[in-house]
């Protein structure tokens, strides 16, 4: 099933890695293949719509069962209902701050309030950046570990990025708004010679085989946290335009790609032709450099083993 919230795929990357090592219930608005597959449980959080008063029954709801769990609640986002759970619930929990829940939560109208007593209630608070580390710091709770969520290095080809394809545009995105892949999609048809390949349920094979063959890939959304399909296109080789705050830009100028923050399609199209440029520059020493360091920055055992730690003096 697909995601209906940003961070899926962080999410589902982070239980791969992680679930295996310990025995814990993740609660979640977010379904995802494979995932019932591991020694986990994910729950489907209480729904947004629902009126606050049976937003709370809901949530007494789960903390009675939750208290027939295993010994930890991993919470993947820190805003919305899952706020409510952390007050209310009396069970051992580790908050994951991925992004879009923190960064987002101004906008969307929730109560700054309730926001810092649930970090406060929080056992133990895992940032995926450092960005998102100082956010909580500003909130009041500084995580007691900060760490990407990683790339699977297994899953990656060994040896050098294959040289890329002129013109070869990819979208990790697929059709998703909040990643402006509308702006891309025009921008694209005004770029002779390129091709845009957008991602609709592609394979994590197909996903990776994309990232090495584009000559650029184009992730622009307003706002974004510290994104898998970066990290994962970083270690494969690619040259990145991206936007969408100081974690992408910060990537971005340690590998070498081509960032900016356009404010509409015009702009866009002036930075994805920067970056086309860039590309084509590019030596193909340089995209092999990029993947190695990208791979020894990002790899997921070395960045999860310390968090592992953290979660077992919680259980």
């Amino acid at each position: 099933m697909g995601s209906r919230l940003p961070g899926a795929v962080n999410f589902a990357r982070w239980v791969s890695g992680a679930a295996p090592a310990f025995d814990a219930d993740v609660l979640s608005w977010l379904g995802h293949q494979g995932v019932s597959a591991l020694n986990v449980k994910v729950l489907p959080a209480p729904g947004l719509w629902l009126p606050c008063l049976t937003r709370r029954q809901r949530v007494n709801s789960y903390s009675r069962r939750l208290a027939e769990g295993r010994g930890l609640l991993v919470l993947p986002y820190l805003a919305g209902d899952v706020l409510l759970l952390a007050l209310a619930a009396r069970w051992r929990t580790l908050g994951v701050a991925v992004g879009s829940d923190v960064l987002r939560r101004r906008r969307h109208g929730r109560p700054e309030r309730l926001f810092r007593d649930a970090l406060r209630a929080f056992d133990a608070v895992w940032a995926v950046s450092n960005h998102l580390g100082a956010e909580l710091a500003e909130a009041g709770r500084a995580p007691d570990w900060v760490a990407p969520v990683g790339v699977d290095l297994g899953e990656l080809a060994n040896g050098a990025p294959p040289p890329p394809e002129p013109g070869r545009l990819f979208s990790p995105r697929g059709a998703a708004p909040l990643y402006r892949t509308h702006w891309i999609r025009a921008v694209s048809s005004t770029l002779a010679g390129t091709r845009l390949v957008e991602a609709h349920h592609f394979t994590r094979g197909r996903m990776l085989e994309e990232y090495s063959r584009a000559q650029v890939v184009i992730s622009v959304p307003e706002s974004d946290g510290a994104p898998a399909s970066l990290m994962e296109a970083l270690c494969c080789g690619a040259h990145v335009i991206g936007s969408g705050g100081p974690t992408v830009r910060d990537w971005l100028t340690r590998f070498g790609g081509t960032y900016g923050e356009p404010g509409e399609p015009g702009e866009l199209r002036s930075l994805v032709l920067g970056g086309l440029a860039a590309s084509a520059a590019e030596s193909t020493e340089a995209r092999e450099v990029r993947a190695r360091q990208a791979r020894a920055a990002f790899d997921r055992d070395r960045a999860l083993h310390p968090l592992l730690q953290v979660i077992e003096q919680e259980t």
